[in-house]
């Protein structure tokens, strides 16, 4: 059986981030999210039981997640 996680993909951006709790940049929508996480406590071996969908982007100085 494989554990592995699947990879994440950055996706590299210009536009500006407003920190107001609200994910309606468009690189948000462009990006490929990261997702099916394995389950490690308390029971590992079983995929996560809450759904969770991960995206992140960058720029030169930060990394968005």
């Amino acid at each position: 059986m494989d554990f592995a996680q699947n990879p994440i993909h950055l996706n590299r951006t210009n536009q500006p981030l407003v920190l107001d709790g609200k994910l309606d940049e468009a690189f948000w929508s462009e990006g490929q999210g990261a997702k099916d996480f394995w389950q490690y406590f308390p029971l590992d071996s079983v995929y996560n039981e809450v759904k969770t969908e991960i995206f992140m982007a960058y720029d030169d100085d930060n990394l968005y997640i």
